[in-house]
């Protein structure tokens, strides 16, 4: 898919790992996640395919250009999983 740029992350907790994917659309790009997780369903294997897609304003990035993964991290632990009860 153009447009895009994208983060991805493997949690583990209690034992389970989870696969998450934070994306940053170009300007004026709309893309559903839902769409995001089929097209990486299609493509990837099961075990690494998003089970979460979260579409971002800005990926959070080093003076480099690199993707802060620890920022994404604590992004993940402050959201509320869709494992939880609600």
């Amino acid at each position: 898919m153009t447009g895009l740029e994208s983060g991805k992350l493997r949690l583990r907790r209690q034992s389970q790992t989870r696969v998450l994917a934070y994306v940053e659309l170009v300007s004026g790009a709309v893309t559903p996640a839902a769409e995001l997780i089929a097209f990486c369903r299609d493509r990837l294997a099961v075990y690494i395919a998003p089970r979460r897609v979260e579409v971002l304003p800005e990926l959070p990035k080093t003076v480099t250009g690199k993707i802060m993964r620890d920022e994404l991290r604590r992004i993940a632990k402050a959201s509320p999983s869709e494992d939880s009860p609600q």
